[in-house]
């Protein structure tokens, strides 16, 4: 049976064959492990200097363009309901630092952030794919 890996402090390892050995318990399974992680996309930086990201044309690059609809999506519906960002962010569980940097574009939310921000909107933000 694969055990799922999870962060080794020890090094970052490329492979399961590049484990260091303290990374290993004495039955030799690992209990900890890392993937090297892709350059974080911001959005606000794709779309260029001076650039209006929640309006540009961010196609090429899927992250960038999913972030900037569901950043849309989330001001439409914060401006529909009346909130602002510390509200929303109370209501949400998130910081209301991370609602600002999700709409000007400087961070990509991650799964958590987009659930816990549409359950406290009470509607569908993330666009819906377009495989095209």
């Amino acid at each position: 049976m694969t055990r799922p890996l999870t962060v080794c402090q020890k090094k970052i390892c490329g492979s399961a064959d590049e484990i260091p050995r303290d990374c290993r318990a004495a039955d030799g399974v690992v209990y900890s492990w890392t993937m090297a992680q892709r350059k974080a996309v911001r959005p606000a930086e794709i779309a260029g200097e001076g650039v209006q990201w929640l309006t540009a044309d961010l196609s090429s690059n899927i992250s960038a363009e999913y972030a900037r609809l569901f950043a849309s999506a989330l001001v439409a519906a914060m401006d529909d309901q009346g909130l602002g960002l510390r509200e929303l962010g109370r209501l949400a569980g998130v910081s209301h630092t991370t609602v600002l940097s999700i709409i000007e574009g400087h961070t990509v939310p991650d799964l958590g952030t987009i659930a816990l921000l549409e359950k406290a909107l009470g509607r569908e933000l993330l666009p819906s794919p377009r495989l095209a």
